[in-house]
């Protein structure tokens, strides 16, 4: 039996984003700079659901100006439940984190979430014992969608 890596687990951190021009810069920034406090292998994606406002341009010049950050493009909208798929989809690293674009979440809560991992010595896809499942962007009703369309909490 070989004794655990010291080397912190991979962190990855995907925003789901449609038309948050003015917020996913932020949301990216505060996002890399507590991921680097975290650990030095990380990556961010920023997947751009069709937007029709500059958060596309946004994104590309975040990946442009912070080499751990990728954007990621639907030509169109293509709801949701689609750029969660693209952003588990594109995240390489043992841990993922997301939350939406819009800023109603605090990126900054990973942190707490990727220390309860670490020092519960866990492997990825294990929940930590005593700890409720919870996403860090809560799924909630959306009025503008038929009962058939509405998100849905998987797991």
């Amino acid at each position: 039996m070989s004794a655990p890596s010291s080397k912190p687990a991979g962190l990855s951190v995907f925003f789901p984003a449609h038309n948050d021009s003015g917020t996913i810069a932020s949301m990216v920034i505060r996002t890399v700079k507590t991921a680097a406090e975290l650990t030095p292998d990380f990556e961010v994606i920023v997947v751009d659901d069709g937007s029709a406002d500059g958060t596309a341009d946004i994104a590309d010049e975040l990946a442009h100006t912070y080499p751990q950050v990728r954007a990621v493009h639907h030509p169109i909208n293509r709801d949701y439940g689609a750029a969660l798929q693209t952003g588990f989809r594109a995240a390489t690293k043992e841990l993922i984190f997301y939350t939406d674009g819009d800023a109603q979440h605090d990126p900054a809560g990973a942190d707490g979430a990727y220390g309860q991992r670490m020092s519960a010595g866990r492997r990825s896809g294990e929940r930590l014992q005593d700890q409720p499942r919870r996403s860090a962007a809560p799924h909630r009703h959306r009025p503008d969608l038929p009962p058939h369309r509405q998100p849905r909490c998987l797991g």
